[in-house]
């Protein structure tokens, strides 16, 4: 299988996106795009988990990889990728310490600079990179 993908998006429950986006809209524009395959974005926000968790089966056509963005003290963006929805629990308490608004925002900001971050996600195996190829930070 052919999977096209695009990994990072977000949910309405991310400050400064729109109020309008809901799994429904993600998926017709992927359609649009030839998009089969996207990452759920902002998993660790509890009502976007939820409406995710609850709908996405719907939606045969598309594989949904779970995914987050986390902002580090330094506002440096880090995209987490889960293997699967199970992991989103592990990640949600591994992080909870250290979360500034985990709860609040799609896009939580973790208080500890990237190397710490990176470090936490590398021994608790989870896959992460730069969220942004370019980035002031």
């Amino acid at each position: 299988m052919l999977y096209k993908c695009d990994l990072h998006i977000h949910s309405r429950f991310s400050f400064h996106c729109s109020k309008y986006i809901n799994l429904q809209s993600l998926v017709e524009q992927a359609k649009l795009q030839g998009i089969n395959c996207l990452g759920t974005g902002d998993i660790l926000h509890p009502e976007w988990y939820n409406q995710v968790k609850s709908k996405y089966k719907k939606f045969p056509e598309i594989k949904f990889i779970p995914s987050v963005e986390l902002a580090d003290k330094f506002n440096a963006h880090h995209l987490v990728i889960l293997r699967n929805f199970q992991e989103r629990d592990k990640l949600y308490n591994l992080l909870e310490p250290y979360s500034i608004n985990l709860d609040s925002n799609g896009r939580p900001r973790i208080r500890l600079n990237g190397k710490e971050l990176g470090k936490i996600l590398y021994l608790n195996k989870f896959y992460f990179g730069p969220a942004h190829v370019f980035s002031p930070y």
